[in-house]
């Protein structure tokens, strides 16, 4: 026990020495492109000849879909996918 209170001592002095890292900063266009991406997408996925194969790249991508309470969203929520990001916005690629 006293070994693993030491090393609990040790990372918060880690923890403690370590500099916050910088606020993560987005292009402010980047809301706008991916709904684009989005859009694009969903006319894939509902193009009769590639639909299975979308939408098995598209749950790859995804790991959890949360719904977040919005009273000013339509149906009171909004959906938000969590995931892979960068992988979803390639798939908008050509």
């Amino acid at each position: 026990m006293s070994e693993l209170e030491g090393e609990k001592v040790r990372l918060e002095a880690v923890i403690a020495d370590t500099p916050e890292p910088s606020a993560l900063r987005l292009h402010p266009r980047l809301p706008a492109r991916c709904r684009v991406l989005i859009e694009d997408l969903a006319g894939a996925l509902n193009a009769p000849e590639v639909r299975r194969e979308a939408t098995a790249s598209l749950q790859a991508l995804i790991s959890e879909v949360r719904m977040v309470p919005d009273g000013t969203a339509p149906g009171g929520h909004q959906l938000e996918l969590v995931g892979e990001l960068a992988g979803l916005m390639a798939l908008g690629q050509p």
